[in-house]
């Protein structure tokens, strides 16, 4: 869920105190991890000398070169906005950070209907800009995956889907192994036979789909 609050840097100082305080309490079972969250729902949004910092902190101080699991990993959320905005000089900093750096972004749908009905408080070209950009950078970097959130469900609208495959269609034309999709199921509890079918909808689109794509279970089925 997203926090209430103002989007806010924190310090360098206060990041040096958590990763301290989480070394601390997780003792020599730190080096049974391999991998740090940065920030809360759009990390993205603070500067690149401050993200850069707070991964190459928190991977020295936990030692994650020294992790029993290979491939250390970089978690982060982004946004349209945040997306749009950032210069390709940040992704190019973060290819060269010791980690494989995973970002997602909730987009939720490219039909501005939808948009407005889910109260986004973003536009339909904006969430088109930012998948391009999205795809672009999973094609330039190999160090960096950037994943999407697209809602899923039977009381959308008539345009969220059909905006979705074009959207796809204008972005690629052959298969490609990054920029995984997830879709979250919005389940009507007086629609029953929605929640039964969901499953057999979801692959049904998942056949047009070229790269990844996964059901996000926030709710049994």
């Amino acid at each position: 869920m997203k926090s209430p609050l103002k989007f806010k840097e924190r310090s360098r100082e206060n990041i040096k105190t958590q990763v301290r305080y989480l070394k601390d309490f997780y003792g020599n079972d730190i080096s049974n991890y391999n991998s740090v969250f940065i920030g809360q729902h759009d990390a993205i949004n603070a500067s690149a000398d401050l993200l850069e910092f707070a991964a190459r902190y928190a991977f020295d101080a936990f030692d994650l070169n020294n992790a029993n699991l290979d491939g250390p990993s970089l978690f982060i959320f982004g946004s349209v906005d945040s997306i749009i905005k950032a210069e390709y000089a940040v992704f190019e900093r973060m290819e060269k950070l010791p980690f494989k750096t995973y970002i997602n972004v909730g987009l939720e749908s490219s039909d501005q209907e939808t948009l407005d009905k889910l109260g986004k408080g973003t536009t339909e070209d904006a969430v088109k800009m930012a998948f391009a950009k999205i795809m672009d950078i999973n094609r330039r970097y190999e160090q960096i995956e950037i994943t999407s959130n697209f809602v899923f469900g039977a009381d959308l609208p008539d345009g969220h889907i059909k905006s979705f495959l074009e959207v796809i269609e204008s972005n690629f034309d052959h298969p490609f192994h990054k920029g995984t999709i997830y879709f979250s199921p919005l389940i009507n509890a007086k629609n029953i036979g929605w929640k039964r079918n969901i499953k057999r909808e979801f692959f049904k689109l998942k056949t047009r789909i070229p790269v990844p794509s996964f059901l996000y279970l926030i709710q049994r089925l």
